[in-house]
């Protein structure tokens, strides 16, 4: 089988998009296209175009739409890491920037190929929210290169904004579904339902040293302890029916341990993801997203450890720290109340051709 495809970088992701009209119009048949295009089973992917980690086994599937309230249609993939597995029930904050570039160079909607800049409406419909990218053009091409650095790729790159209205609840019907702090055996987590739904813990009641680089992080025993946690809240939130439906649902709720920032002049707040139960080299986009909404909201834990005090109305900057640098998200506020979060992302097209699927 031969089937139409690019390959995209968007924020510290990388993922195969598909416009829908080139696959198979029977959807049963995607899954078994998506892990064969990746290759779940191979150890680094060999046999396909993903990788060893969470972020390069991602598929977008993507499609233009007559909808006078936004402009195509994307739904997300995650393909599982040497497992056997195709998950939609979360989505992607980094390829957003992705399939916002994808649209613009594939002509998927009508805009000015003069115009300098172009903002692409997207509806996720894994989120069922709408997401207005907005990005610089040259000749109807979304424009990549750029004098601007965004951490965890390397060069320089031109940024773009991203922007999500009235996030929250998409997966669980409740911003807060278990309140803004609950407590299983000992340990204290707020669990935020805001694009992908996220478990944050304290790191000092695990012990964490966010000092630590990656590979001696990556193999503390906390991790164990962590993916066990994430494992009881998957179950609880219905995410997985038992604990042999876990192996099926790994890609939320991803939990992340929370750590004070000794400095607030360079960060506001730090944060360690597992995803796919394993330690991210960033952190996921919707983490940044969540995070800083949950950082600013009275009575979370993310809240309590931030020390920060919500703005009444503008928009509010929240500094997070990961692995390989300081983010800036920034947050809408309207009389007390985050209406929207925003995040400035880059993308790069790597390649357009076919995959063959055998």
């Amino acid at each position: 089988m031969k089937i139409k495809c690019s390959v995209y970088r968007g924020g510290t992701s990388r993922g195969l998009i598909f416009n829908a009209n080139d696959l198979p119009k029977d959807k049963s048949t995607w899954a078994d296209i998506f892990k064969k295009s990746i290759d779940c089973h191979n150890q680094n992917a060999i046999d396909g175009l993903g990788g060893s980690i969470s972020s390069t086994n991602k598929i977008c599937v993507v499609k233009s739409v007559n909808n006078k309230n936004y402009d195509i249609e994307w739904e997300f993939f995650q393909a599982g890491v040497m497992k056997d597995s195709i998950d939609n029930k979360g989505t992607c904050g980094n390829l957003i920037a992705a399939v916002g570039a994808y649209a613009i160079n594939e002509k998927l909607f009508s805009f000015d190929r003069f115009a300098s800049n172009v903002c692409v409406r997207i509806y996720n419909t894994n989120i069922q929210k709408i997401i207005e990218f907005k990005a610089k053009t040259k000749d109807g091409e979304f424009v990549e290169k750029g004098s601007s650095i965004m951490q965890g790729v390397f060069g320089g790159c031109e940024l773009a904004d991203v922007f999500i209205k009235n996030a929250g609840a998409e997966q669980t019907g409740l911003k807060y579904p278990l309140g803004k702090i609950s407590n299983f055996n000992g340990y204290r987590a707020t669990l935020l339902d805001l694009i992908n739904p996220f478990l944050y813990v304290d790191a000092r009641e695990f012990d964490l040293d966010f000092n630590l680089n990656y590979n001696d992080f990556s193999a503390l025993k906390a991790i164990e302890d962590l993916n066990k946690l994430r494992d009881f809240y998957a179950i609880k939130l219905g995410f997985a029916k038992d604990e042999n439906d876990l192996e099926n649902n790994q890609a939320i709720p991803k939990i992340a341990a929370l750590f004070k920032s000794d400095d607030k002049s360079e960060f506001d707040i730090g944060i360690r993801v597992l995803s796919l139960r394993n330690l991210h080299k960033s952190s996921p986009a919707s983490g940044l997203y969540n995070l800083a909404v949950a950082a600013l909201e009275n009575g979370t834990l993310a809240n309590e450890l931030s020390g920060l005090t919500m703005i009444q109305n503008g928009i509010q900057d929240v500094k997070i720290k990961h692995f390989l640098g300081v983010v800036d998200v920034s947050v809408e506020i309207e009389s007390g109340k985050i209406i929207g979060v925003g995040l400035k992302r880059s993308a790069r097209r790597i390649m357009d051709g076919f995959i063959y699927i055998n």
